[in-house]
C-alpha cells in the first residue's frame, strides 16, 4: 500500500497542495522544479543534494511525473494508480471525482487551479464529472401497433402547378357560362311579372331618360287610341304574348276604354332601365302595376 504523502505548501499564497502538483491549486502559480527522494519519496527541491527527511542522496533521483500514471485521492490525499476506481488507503470511490477538462487530473472541492496543467476552474472551464455508463432498456414496439412503412419515393401528392392549372380551367369555364347566358331583366316592383326583354344594368342616365321619354310617348298614343275607341291601334301597343293571352280582338266593357286610358295617362315611373320601364297606377282606388318593353324600335305594354 502507498502511504499518504506530505502536502506541498505554496510559497506564494501558503495553500496546501498535493505532492504531484506543478501549479498551486489556490493561486495558479507554478511551483519550482522538485524531485522525489528515492528512499522515502519525500519532495526535495532541485538545488538539494540530500533529502531533508532521511538524508539519502537525491542527485540521481528522477522528477515526479506530473500527470503521469498516478493520481491523488482527495479523501485521504494518498497517491494511487491513475486507472484505480477506489482508493487503496480509504476506499473512496475515485470514479465520482470531478476531473480537469484539459488534462483529466482529479479536482478537489476547494481547488481553483489544476495542480498538473495550471488550468483555472472558472465558469468558462467547469470541472468535468467522470462519465457514467447509461443503462438503456431495449426498445420493443407494442404488438398491437402496426409498423409504419415509409412512403415510396415515387408516390407524391398533387403538385402546386397542377392545382393552379385546375383553378384556371374552372375560372375559364365559369366566365364562358356567364358570357353565354343572356342577361335577365330586374324584377318588377311589388313582385309583378315582366314579359321578355333584355335589360343590361348600369346604363348611363341619358339613355335611361331617353327610354322614359319614348315609353311615355307610346303610353300617350295608346291612351288616345282608347279614348277614340280605336281598339286596333291600341292592340298594336300591347305586347304580343299578352295580346295572345287576352285574345284578339280585345273586348272592353262599357266605359272600359276610358278607364284604361286614365290608368295609362296617370301612370308613374317606379323603376327605369334602358329598354324597360316599370309603372304604377290605380283604377278606382285599386293599385295597378305594368311594364313597357322595347323590342327593336317599338315599345309595348305588358302586364295589364
Amino acid at each position: 500500500m502507498t502511504a499518504p504523502q506530505t502536502e506541498k505548501i505554496c510559497p506564494s499564497c501558503g495553500s496546501e497542495n498535493r505532492p504531484d502538483c506543478r501549479f498551486c491549486t489556490g493561486c495558479g502559480k507554478e511551483f519550482p522544479k522538485e524531485r522525489t527522494c528515492p528512499r522515502c519519496s519525500a519532495t526535495v527541491s532541485a538545488s538539494q543534494r540530500f533529502c531533508n527527511a532521511c538524508g539519502a542522496p537525491v542527485d540521481a533521483a528522477p522528477e515526479a511525473p506530473a500527470g503521469g500514471k498516478m493520481k491523488f485521492c482527495h479523501q485521504c490525499r494518498a497517491l494511487i494508480d491513475r486507472e484505480a476506481k477506489f482508493c487503496n488507503q480509504c476506499g473512496a470511490v475515485i470514479a465520482n471525482m470531478p476531473l480537469c477538462p484539459r488534462c483529466g487530473d482529479p479536482i478537489g472541492p476547494e481547488e481553483k487551479f489544476c495542480g498538473v496543467c495550471g488550468l483555472p476552474f472558472t465558469s468558462a472551464a467547469p470541472a468535468q464529472q467522470s462519465p457514467a455508463r447509461p443503462v438503456v432498456p431495449p426498445t420493443v414496439p407494442p404488438p398491437s401497433q402496426p409498423m409504419i412503412q415509409p412512403k415510396p419515393a415515387g408516390s407524391r401528392g398533387i403538385s402546386l402547378g397542377k392545382i393552379l392549372a385546375g383553378i384556371v380551367v374552372v375560372l375559364v369555364i365559369i366566365v364562358g357560362i356567364i358570357m353565354i347566358l343572356p342577361d335577365s331583366p330586374p324584377p318588377p316592383p311589388g313582385g309583378g311579372t315582366t314579359a321578355g326583354g333584355t335589360v343590361p344594368t348600369g346604363e348611363e342616365p341619358l339613355r335611361v331618360q331617353q327610354s322614359e321619354r319614348e315609353s311615355r310617348q307610346m303610353l300617350d298614343a295608346a291612351a288616345t287610341a282608347l279614348e277614340n275607341r280605336d281598339i286596333a291601334t291600341f292592340s298594336q301597343s300591347v305586347y304580343p304574348k299578352d295580346l295572345a293571352r287576352l285574345g284578339s280582338p280585345l273586348v272592353f266593357q262599357s266605359g272600359g276604354e276610358e278607364s284604361l286610358a286614365a290608368v295609362l295617362r296617370n301612370a308613374q315611373v317606379a323603376e327605369s332601365y334602358k329598354g324597360i320601364i316599370y309603372y304604377t297606377s290605380d283604377s278606382d282606388g285599386s293599385p295597378i302595376q305594368f311594364t313597357t318593353i322595347k323590342e327593336g324600335e317599338l315599345w309595348f305594354i305588358s302586364g295589364l
